[in-house]
């Protein structure tokens, strides 16, 4: 049996998460979509970005 490196890595951050997003960015993770009220942050719900980044990609 063979261990293979999963294909897809994904993350998922709140919409006003700024230093996430940047971290992502430059890890090469691309914006995949939008969840829209998806998290709870206190008493509201706020957008759940999707990034992506598959293997092989820079």
């Amino acid at each position: 049996m063979t261990t293979q490196e999963p294909r897809r890595q994904e993350e998922r951050v709140a919409a006003d998460d700024w230093p996430a997003r940047r971290d992502l960015h430059r890890r090469g993770f691309r914006l995949e979509g939008r969840l829209r009220q998806a998290r709870a942050s206190g008493d509201r719900f706020v957008d759940e970005l999707v990034y992506g980044r598959l293997a092989g990609e820079p």
